[in-house]
């Protein structure tokens, strides 16, 4: 009798989660524009929200290529020509609706790349950077299964990089929610 109680609850349990309606995975793509003390650039992000989420909390993965072009006044003195960075970033952030269609974003990235120097000599060097990239900022973003996102923030980085090792601004960043 005690087995075929047990039993019928295992079998109640599994219907239960086998009904209930799993959440619609959600994917972002972004364009965004970064503007710093030292820098200026563009990038594309690729967001992926896992179904579920930690106390209101999601944790979404973030997959970001950047080209930023450093303000040539900020390295003269080194005596180095650079060309524009390139960077792969990928990250993870922790993001919370705050009402409506209002989300807030706090994550970290980790910048990787080279940078090519060049001294007036004709000397170059080649030398791997990577750093982190801290993310805050606020989203707008619909409702809706599809739709356009908005978000607004501080752009902040931190370096290894001969020439351009910290930077601090602001970034806008549009795509869509799919």
């Amino acid at each position: 009798m005690m087995l075929s109680g047990l039993a019928q609850l295992n079998a109640q349990d599994s219907t239960i989660s086998i009904n209930l309606p799993s959440a619609h995975r959600i994917g972002m793509f972004s364009l965004s524009y970064k503007t710093g003390m030292y820098s200026n650039g563009y990038g594309f992000t690729y967001y992926r929200f896992p179904k579920a989420d930690v106390k209101g909390w999601y944790f979404p993965l973030s997959l970001s290529v950047e080209n930023i072009s450093v303000k040539s006044g900020n390295f003269s003195q080194l005596n180095f020509l650079t060309s524009p960075l390139n960077f792969f970033m990928p990250g993870i952030s922790a993001c919370r609706n705050i009402s409506d269609n209002f989300w807030i974003n706090l994550g970290l990235q980790i910048p990787l790349s080279t940078e090519q120097l060049s001294d007036v000599y004709g000397k170059t060097i080649t030398h791997p950077i990577i750093g982190l990239a801290p993310i805050q900022e606020l989203f707008i973003i619909p409702k809706s299964t599809y739709g356009i996102i908005f978000g607004i923030g501080i752009y902040e980085r931190i370096s290894n990089s001969f020439i351009y090792q910290n930077d601090v601004g602001i970034r806008a960043e549009l795509g869509l929610k799919f």
